[in-house]
């Protein structure tokens, strides 16, 4: 029988999460609760606001075009994004901290296993794969353009490039 011991000096995995050093990839830590949404990037859970991990969402005051005609899309986004999320708990797995210090996370409705909040809004069309980041959400980026959902019902300007244009 082998010992805890002796099963951790066979597993360099296990042997990196004894000694306390990150895996790649692995979230730096958990919280869930209930939360509000701040704009369609952003959640915040116990006091702390959350940015969502590998997208980018439209500003609340963002404008795009659709048929012809002004629509607050930024506003609506951060609308689907509440209503998604209703009620409902959330888990986040923290990626990292902005330079800001604000905690940037991949977040579930349902735990890990129910909906990822982040890829449910690329794939809706209300933000678009954060590229400059993680390729994570390309996948969803691409179906949510084919389909014409969301922002893409439309013409925008991708957000960073709004932000950049109206920063005050």
């Amino acid at each position: 029988m082998m010992t805890a011991m002796a099963a951790w000096s066979k597993s360099p995995i296990l042997l990196v999460l004894a000694a306390g050093l990150p895996v790649a990839g692995a979230a730096l830590a958990e919280i869930n609760g209930r939360v509000r949404v701040i704009d369609a990037g952003t959640i915040e859970m116990a006091g702390q606001p959350v940015r969502l991990f590998g997208i980018d969402a439209p500003a609340d005051d963002q404008l795009c075009e659709r048929d012809g005609a002004p629509w607050r899309c930024g506003q609506e986004a951060g609308w689907a994004l509440a209503a998604r999320i209703e009620l409902h708990w959330v888990l986040c797995d923290e990626r990292e901290l902005d330079g800001d210090g604000r905690l940037v996370a991949i977040c579930y409705i349902g735990g890990r296993q129910g909906i990822n909040l982040n890829a449910w809004m690329v794939e809706s069309g209300w933000a678009l794969a954060d590229r400059r980041i993680a390729t994570d959400y390309v996948g969803q980026e691409a179906a949510a353009q084919r389909e014409r959902r969301g922002m893409w019902a439309g013409r925008f300007d991708v957000p960073w490039e709004w932000r950049r244009a109206h920063s005050r």
